[in-house]
Formats: structure tokens, sequence, C-alpha cells
């Protein structure tokens, strides 16, 4: 999703055509539709690491006991009674699916500060891919430092 952002805006100055569209009347309408095509491909990216993802889980663990309150795990007992499982798997899954959005919004934002694929793609990686596979790996330190593996 990163290199989808910086990709799609890092086109238009690399062709010199960012200046063509600024001045342009219909500027609104192009950003717009950018913004529609980055989104579904996010919604994309976001259905096939997933999606997948949890059909895995609830074949191998069933759907027997997705109404019991999420508090009842280890992991989840910050959330209050009323939140059940399945509650409690929609939150995890919109956190990462804002999170990827906002990882997106990032490389957008370098980008157009940048005026550069490779430069945004290396800036990118560095700040925000690293950090979060020292998080998955259970490095500790980084879990505070930056955000925590349940958000991204």
């Amino acid at each position: 999703a990163i290199f989808c952002g910086a990709a799609m805006m890092a086109t238009e100055y690399r062709t010199g055509m960012a200046g063509q569209i600024r001045i342009s009347p219909q500027r609104g309408k192009v950003y717009l539709w950018k913004g529609i095509i980055l989104l579904g491909a996010v919604t994309a990216f976001f259905l096939l690491i997933y999606g997948r993802y949890l059909y895995q889980v609830l074949r191998g663990y069933g759907t027997e006991g997705i109404g019991y309150q999420a508090n009842s795990m280890m992991d989840w007992a910050k959330y209050p009674p009323s939140v059940t499982i399945a509650g409690g798997i929609v939150i995890l899954l919109l956190k990462r699916f804002l999170g990827m959005l906002l990882c997106t919004a990032v490389a957008v934002f370098l980008t157009s500060r940048l005026k550069s694929f490779l430069l945004t793609a290396i800036v990118c990686i560095v700040a925000l891919a690293v950090p979060l596979l020292l998080c998955l790996k259970e490095t500790g330190a980084l879990s505070y430092v930056m955000v925590n593996r349940f958000f991204l």
C-alpha cells in the first residue's frame, strides 16, 4: 500500500504533470479519483492479507465461541464485558485498516515533499516498516516507542 501510494503520486512529479494538475480547473476531480483508486487499492490489499488470515483462524478454531466476552481472553482483558470476541475481531481489523490507511497517507505526503518514488519508498520502509517488524519480533522497547503490534 505504501508503494502504491508513493508510485501513484511520484509519476506526476517525474513527468512534470504535477504543476499542470495543480493549475487545472479539474484538479479536484483528479485528486478525488486518485483518492478513490488509492482507497480501493488499500482495501484490496487489506482484504487479501487479513481476509485469508481471518478465514484460516475461523476455519481452525471454529465459530462456536465467537459470542463469548472478549475480556475472557488474556490479550483482550481491557475490553468491557459488553464486547464479544466477534466485536473484538472487528475492532482489531478496523484498527489495522486505519493503520494501513495512515501509512499510505504518510507515503503520499512524503511523496509530495520528496518528489521521488525511490526516496519515499526508502524513507517509508525505514520509518514505518522496520519498527513494525521489530515490534512483531517482540523486541520490547519499540512496542512502546512507536505503535504496538495491535494497531498495525
